[in-house]
């Protein structure tokens, strides 16, 4: 087929389904689940993946995560990365909801692409819960969950559109404090105070923001802090997220904050115990232009090649708010959507259909992602 004719079946195949965007987008709105949580969805999309053709392996390495293939015998293979939860209090302010209707017409399109044109692609949808602090595709990587797959493609709403975002580099540090309890009335001096360690512990990071880069950022919560006023708290835990624009700069800041921590057990006479949830692949960044936030499809990157385009609602609410999370529940929101998986699907043809195209991605990842190592290497 001509690339008009890919078109065509692309966008016939997107309208002639419209109707199934809105029924998936309101059961996901109706049913928002959290990290790790998300059996209903999980088992949503899989019944429908089943009912298209495709081969679903439910549960796959995770509980909530899942394999969906379609075709047999394959030259070049594309995964479909589908991330799907909610956030917090916030019933999924990070716009999860509708990232599933667009990766459905996604692999709906890839569907009938291999069926109609390209009986040599396999198409692979990979469900991957808990991208909110779970870094489900961290854990599916290192399982093998994308082992053979040439490229992979996702797309994330936000507020701007952005063909190649760049993500910060990410890791979470929590600290617990252990003290004495003691009575607060009759002998506070015979108690260690573990939320004094955690209140010190908490101004030091936010004192620390002044020497911190532009680019960094450290914000964090105390977990627990004692159950009763009148009781020297003998406990006490924080959690904090860091950020950086690159490994090498995350190093350096979760160098500070953890003397930070330390720092406040040692002013409490409290013993103190960090544990680190750090990124389990480590490469240099030399972008220049970074943004905020970050996804476990970041690490992901270093492996195969990944596209992961932002694209904009229409809404002046930012990510993880509950405005954000109402913006991505409208029939202006889903026709976004569906062009934005037209896009990809497009996009996914166009490199696995034309042998040289592909070939000239590899080559260009393999040649950066030894650079990367390379800089990395030279700074340790």
């Amino acid at each position: 087929l001509q690339a008009g004719n890919y078109a065509t079946i692309v966008n016939d195949t997107i309208n002639g389904k419209a109707s199934l965007l809105n029924k998936l987008g309101q059961y996901l709105w109706d049913n928002p689940e959290l990290r790790f949580e998300e059996t209903k969805a999980h088992d949503y999309i899989t019944q429908y993946l089943e009912s298209e053709g495709f081969k679903v392996q439910r549960h796959y390495i995770l509980p909530t995560a899942f394999r969906a293939e379609f075709g047999g015998r394959y030259i070049h293979s594309i995964e479909v990365i589908w991330k799907f939860e909610g956030v917090s209090l916030l019933l999924s302010g990070c716009d999860s909801r509708i990232k599933e209707s667009e990766v459905i017409f996604l692999h709906t399109n890839a569907k009938h692409l291999v069926q109609k044109a390209c009986p040599c692609i396999q198409v692979v949808v990979l469900g991957t819960p808990a991208e909110e602090g779970g870094q489900g595709k961290v854990y599916l990587l290192e399982k093998g969950a994308f082992d053979g797959a040439d490229v992979a493609v996702m797309a994330h709403p936000t507020t701007v559109n952005v063909a190649c975002p760049i993500t910060s580099a990410l890791a979470r540090i929590s600290v617990k404090y252990e003290g004495a309890t003691a009575h607060a009335g009759a002998a506070p001096w015979d108690g260690i105070n573990a939320l004094d360690a955690a209140v010190g512990a908490y101004v030091n990071v936010s004192l620390l923001r002044q020497q911190m880069k532009p680019e960094w950022r450290a914000t964090g919560i105390v977990q627990e802090g004692g159950t009763v006023s009148n009781l020297i708290p003998d406990k006490s835990q924080l959690e904090f997220t860091i950020r950086a624009p690159n490994i090498n700069e995350l190093k350096s800041l979760q160098t500070k904050v953890q003397a930070c921590l330390i720092s406040a057990a040692d002013a409490t006479g409290c013993t103190s115990l960090i544990e680190m949830a750090s990124p389990s692949l480590v490469f240099d960044s030399s972008n220049d232009e970074t943004s905020g936030g970050s996804t476990d499809a970041g690490s992901v990157s270093h492996v195969i090649p990944v596209i992961h385009p932002f694209y904009k609602l229409n809404t002046t609410a930012t990510n993880h708010t509950a405005a954000y999370a109402d913006a991505t529940h409208t029939q202006e929101s889903y026709d976004t959507t569906l062009a934005v998986a037209k896009a990809l699907a497009l996009t996914a043809l166009d490199v696995l259909r034309d042998p040289e195209v592909l070939k000239s991605i590899k080559d260009e990842f393999n040649a950066e992602i030894k650079r990367k190592m390379t800089a990395t290497l030279s700074k340790l």
